[in-house]
């Protein structure tokens, strides 16, 4: 570099800080008595080494298992995402606040699984247009249809819940959902 981009390069780089505490950096004076490649290797910052967790011996707390797509065959998805599945029962959840619906979807897929049913529509409908005034807290949009994939997807669903998808218009739409169900054994 120039006289003048070592002033520029000084100027970018007055406030940089490193990542790691390491050894100092040599001081320009110093870089330009040395051989460049014996100043990178000075210049090399070592990343210290992420601990490895200890093996596990008790399993604490069960972990939620992911749903989408496992232990469903490629037919039965596009059948399900397209609705052709024959739906076996059905959850209205419009117009119940965020705990009453979390605990309807909970009573009602075990109940489904339990009786041996596969597709169920869940209904949360798109969300009110305007705040309710008698649930001025929830005023955002769409609460049940945003929260609906994350309980599916939580640790007292998600061992029951194979796949769970937007529903057709004709189901609903946006407004509601296809939950396919592992069998019962």
């Amino acid at each position: 570099m120039s006289g003048n981009d070592d002033d520029i390069w000084d100027y970018f780089t007055q406030d940089v800080k490193p990542l790691a505490p390491s050894s100092p950096a040599p001081t320009k004076k110093e870089h330009s008595s040395q051989d460049s490649a014996s100043a990178a290797d000075e210049q090399v910052t070592k990343i210290p080494e992420e601990p490895k967790p200890a093996p596990a011996k008790e399993k604490k707390a069960r972990k939620p298992r992911k749903p989408q797509g496992r232990d469903i065959d490629g037919n039965t998805r596009k059948k399900l995402e397209k609705g052709e599945l024959p739906i076996d029962g059905e959850l209205d959840l419009h117009g119940m606040r965020q705990d009453e619906a979390h605990n309807a979807l909970k009573s009602f897929i075990k109940s489904a699984h339990g009786s041996g049913k596969r597709c169920v529509l869940v209904i949360t409908g798109k969300g009110a247009r305007s705040v309710n005034p008698e649930h001025w807290m929830e005023d955002e949009r769409g609460v049940l249809r945003k929260k609906l994939p994350e309980w599916l997807n939580g640790v007292d669903l998600s061992d029951i819940v194979l796949q769970h998808v937007q529903a057709r218009p004709k189901h609903g739409g946006a407004g509601a959902f296809y939950v396919y169900l592992r069998r019962t054994r």
